[in-house]
């Protein structure tokens, strides 16, 4: 990726533009050197390793509670990595609480839609097993933490 900085200065009558080309080494150099100077939170901060709430559907057709598999919301792993989501839990508003079970791994640019309703787990679609809705049709906020409780993502934004 290149970047391009203009700097324009103003003195008097004398104006000078100033144009610098290619990467912002300044900038590379200190995001490098961040965990040095203790502003890396973690090293494995699931926001580097890609981790998010891609997208979800509150609301299963009607009747809700026959269609509890038609409502979910989708896990994505963009990162390089295969990351253990071992103890990561999946929440509402409402405080309903999903815990990923032990062993889970998401592999890098995989999803996985965790459903409401009741199923077999899968590397793809994993199950609450609920007999009653968990999204507030009206809306809903969705928060997926690490294993140590950090806010990891929301949904939606």
């Amino acid at each position: 990726m290149e970047y391009k900085l203009v700097v324009i200065i103003h003195r008097g009558e004398v104006r000078m533009r100033l144009r610098i080309y290619g990467t912002l080494i300044l900038l590379a150099a200190l995001l490098s050197a961040g965990p040095a100077f203790g502003l890396d939170s973690s090293s494995e901060d699931s926001a580097e390793l890609g981790v998010q709430i891609q997208q979800a559907n509150f609301i299963a057709p009607s009747p809700e509670r026959d269609n509890l598999v038609e409502e979910w919301v989708e896990i994505a792993n963009l990162g390089q990595e295969e990351i253990a989501l071992d103890g990561w839990t999946l929440g509402d508003e409402q405080n309903h609480i999903y815990t990923f079970p032990d062993g889970f791994f998401l592999p890098p640019g995989a999803s996985v839609k965790i459903r409401s309703g009741k199923g077999q787990d899968g590397a793809a679609d994993l199950y609450w097993n609920s007999s009653m809705p968990i999204w507030n049709n009206s809306g809903d906020i969705a928060t997926l933490r690490d294993a140590s409780g950090e806010l990891v993502d929301r949904f939606p934004r």
